[in-house]
């Protein structure tokens, strides 16, 4: 941990974990982006485990094709697995159209590898029909596998 603030993100960010701490509250942040962002790698830095995981769920809230690749290189740069996780299954689910973003063709050969890899990891999704109230849909899983999709 080092001794100074360095920039004014890592000062607005302090101040946000100051105020989480004494409040619990995160609610100024829910749908502001880039600050959840600066605020999870400074959660990392200095070791806020429920804020952290609070940014992970937040910023879940954000992604899209746009922005997967940029949340599965913040998660792994912050060691935020709920959020690698997500965004790899993301990533996964949607492959094609990722093959074809601007953000996916401008990675790194190691970022790309270190990604590719992350989305192989990842277990496929499932989704759970226990919710649903059909006799016929009762504790049905479903993955991509068993579904048609590899």
């Amino acid at each position: 941990m080092t001794d100074e603030l360095v920039t004014d993100n890592e000062i607005q960010s302090f101040e946000q974990i100051l105020m989480y701490i004494t409040t619990g509250s995160t609610l100024q942040l829910e749908q502001r982006y880039y600050m959840l962002k600066n605020l999870l790698t400074a959660a990392d830095k200095y070791d806020v485990p429920t804020l952290k995981l609070a940014c992970e769920h937040y910023l879940l809230r954000h992604i899209t094709f746009e922005s997967a690749v940029e949340l599965i290189q913040l998660a792994i740069l912050s060691n935020a697995k709920f959020l690698e996780t997500h965004s790899a299954s993301f990533i996964k689910l949607h492959i094609k159209e990722f093959r074809d973003t601007k953000a996916f063709q401008s990675l790194s050969q190691e970022n790309l590898s270190k990604i590719m890899e992350y989305i192989e990891k990842s277990k496929p999704l499932e989704i759970s029909t226990r919710k649903f109230s059909s006799p016929f849909m009762t504790d049905k899983k479903f993955t991509l596998a068993n579904i048609g999709f590899t």
